[in-house]
């Protein structure tokens, strides 16, 4: 009892620590502006203090961590994957066209599949196990919070990636890598999905599709020079 007690002493005052820091500052605009203009800003207050205090603390363990980069580099690859996977099922047409653009093997269609897809997608098969009573448009809902809680935790970590030294910066915005790793996310989980579905792929054959997949191997191993 008495090591758990100060074990929570200790992550408190790091997070009161972190929070006084200039990446903390930063960190504070993000958390604003993501439960203001989100999705997120209709959830509890106890619900957004969740979501914060676990970013928070992974943030601040990174530095207890064997090897911080690599482990940011894992946490951030996690959050990419587990969002791609519920944003394809969750995407309408009409928001595709305004977050992607004519991104071609991005559809916006998989959304009618939500219910099909749990013996493959971990993340809508743990939000069914949890909401067993809501129908389809309630399960799309909490999906699209469930997603836009994982790119608040994405984008937090790019923040991170910019703010500090951890990871290899490119000067240029539209050199730089990390906009296209989650775009290639997308698509492979698209093409997985509609793979497992029994659906027409989008991508033009199985060596594309993987070249995707293996953009996340790169992030996950080490440095990226775009």
């Amino acid at each position: 009892m008495l090591t758990r007690f100060f074990e929570h002493r200790r992550q408190h005052h790091a997070l009161e620590k972190f929070g006084q820091s200039v990446l903390g500052d930063a960190l504070w605009v993000h958390t604003q502006k993501y439960f203001n203009t989100t999705i997120l800003g209709g959830l509890s207050q106890e619900l957004k203090q969740n979501i914060v205090e676990q970013f928070s603390k992974r943030l601040i363990a990174l530095d207890n961590a064997p090897n911080p980069f690599m482990t940011f580099r894992k946490e951030l690859c996690n959050a990419a994957t587990s969002y791609a996977n519920l944003q394809v099922f969750c995407l309408t047409p009409e928001e595709k066209s305004t977050m992607f653009g004519d991104m071609r093997y991005i559809s916006g269609e998989l959304s009618r599949y939500i219910r099909q897809c749990i013996d493959f997608n971990h993340e809508i098969a743990k939000i069914i196990r949890d909401q067993q009573q809501c129908n389809d448009d309630e399960l799309i809902t909490f999906t699209k919070a469930n997603c836009a809680a994982l790119l608040y935790y994405l984008e937090g970590w790019n923040l991170l990636r910019l703010a500090t030294q951890i990871d290899p910066i490119v000067q240029s915005a539209d050199k730089d890598w990390f906009r296209p790793f989650i775009r290639s996310m997308l698509i492979f989980s698209e093409d997985f999905a509609r793979q497992k579905l029994g659906l027409p792929r989008l991508c033009p054959d199985r060596l594309a599709a993987l070249r995707h997949h293996c953009f996340m191997m790169d992030v996950e191993s080490g440095p990226i020079h775009s």
